[in-house]
C-alpha cells in the first residue's frame, strides 16, 4: 500500500511540474511532453507492442482515470498517430522503464482517439489533459512477429493434438454406446445425445436464446462430479459461457426435452482439464431444458 501511494504521489508531483515548467519537448506531430524518468534503451517502434500504466488528469488536477491502482499494466500495439498531437505518438519517444507526462487536447482525445460522440460533461472540451505514462515493458516489431509465429505454431500443434484426441474419444464413446446398446443422435462436431424426453411440437434453441437448465455431470464410468441440485442454471447460447460441447448439444434441443449428452474431451476441458477433472476426459451430462 505504501509503495503504491509513493508511486501515485510521484506521478502527481510530475504532473504539477509539467504545468509549472516551460521546458517541455514536442514530438514531430506537436505532442508536448516532459520526461520524468529517462531509461537506457530503444524507443518504441511502429507495429511493436507496449505494456504501460497511465494516469489522466485535467489541467485543474482532477483525476479522470488511473490504471496504477489496479496493479495490472495496460497492453497495447504501437500504432501510428491519427492526428497532430495524438497520444499514440507517446510510445515512439519512450523506452522501457521511462515515464513522462504528455499534454493532449481534451476534445481531440475523446472524439478522435476514443471515437466518442461527445466529451464527458465533467470535462471542458478545450481543456488540456495531462497523461502520465510509465512504460513497464516494450517489445520491438521483430519480437512481436516472433511471438506471433510462436503462437501460431502452438495453435497448430494444439489443433493437431485435439484432432488426434477427438478420434480417440470418438472411438471410446462409440464402443461404450455399442456395448450398452444406447442409440444416440450425433451432432456434426461429434457430440452424442441420448434423448430421454422429447418435445415434438417445440422449436429448437438457437444462438442468442437465454436457456434455463438442470444438469448432472458424470464421467463415463458413472462417477458423479457435479449437479445443479434443483437450482437451475441459466446461460445465453452463442457467447462461449459454457464448454463447446454444451452449446453443440443445446442447439439440438427444445424446451422440455431431456437428454444424456456424451462430450469428447476437445469439446469439453481438453488437454488442460478443470477443477479436478483430468486432462482429456470424456464428459457425460444429463441435461434438461426447463425454459
Amino acid at each position: 500500500m505504501l509503495k503504491n501511494t509513493a508511486v501515485i504521489f510521484t506521478i502527481f508531483c510530475a504532473a504539477w511540474m509539467l504545468n509549472s515548467c516551460d521546458s517541455k519537448k514536442s514530438t514531430p506531430s506537436g505532442l508536448k511532453y516532459k520526461i520524468i524518468k529517462d531509461s537506457v534503451g530503444p524507443t518504441g517502434e511502429l507495429e511493436g507492442f507496449v505494456m504501460f500504466d497511465y494516469l489522466i488528469k485535467t489541467s485543474k488536477d482532477s483525476t479522470l482515470f488511473s490504471s496504477f491502482e489496479a496493479g495490472q499494466p495496460v497492453p497495447s500495439p504501437i500504432s501510428k498517430p491519427t492526428y497532430k498531437g495524438c497520444i499514440f505518438e507517446a510510445f515512439q519517444v519512450l523506452s522501457e522503464g521511462d515515464s513522462a507526462v504528455f499534454v493532449v487536447q481534451a476534445d481531440s482525445f475523446f472524439l478522435k482517439t476514443m471515437g466518442g460522440d461527445k466529451v464527458p460533461d465533467k470535462v471542458d472540451p478545450k481543456d488540456q489533459l495531462n497523461f502520465t505514462i510509465k512504460v513497464r515493458k516494450m517489445y520491438s516489431k521483430k519480437q512481436v512477429e516472433e511471438e506471433r509465429k510462436k503462437a501460431e505454431m502452438q495453435n497448430q500443434q494444439s489443433m493437431e493434438m485435439a484432432m488426434t484426441q477427438m478420434k480417440t474419444d470418438s472411438t471410446i464413446i462409440a464402443d461404450y454406446l455399442a456395448k450398452n446398446h444406447i442409440k444416440t443422435q450425433r451432432t456434426p462436431q461429434g457430440v452424442h445425445l441420448d434423448f430421454k424426453k422429447v418435445n415434438k411440437q417445440g422449436i429448437n434453441l438457437i444462438k442468442g436464446d437465454s436457456v434455463q437448465v438442470n444438469y448432472v455431470l458424470k464421467l463415463l464410468d458413472g462417477t458423479e462430479i457435479e449437479n445443479s441440485k434443483g437450482h437451475p442454471f441459466t446461460l445465453a447460447l452463442g457467447y462461449g459461457q459454457v464448454i463447446p460441447g454444451w452449446e453443440e448439444a443445446l442447439l439440438q434441443m427444445k424446451k422440455g426435452e431431456k437428454a444424456v449428452v456424451y462430450i469428447p474431451s476437445p469439446l469439453a476441458y481438453g488437454e488442460r482439464g478443470n477443477r479436478g477433472i483430468a486432462p482429456n476426459t470424456i464428459l457425460v451430462f444429463e441435461i434438461e431444458v426447463l425454459d
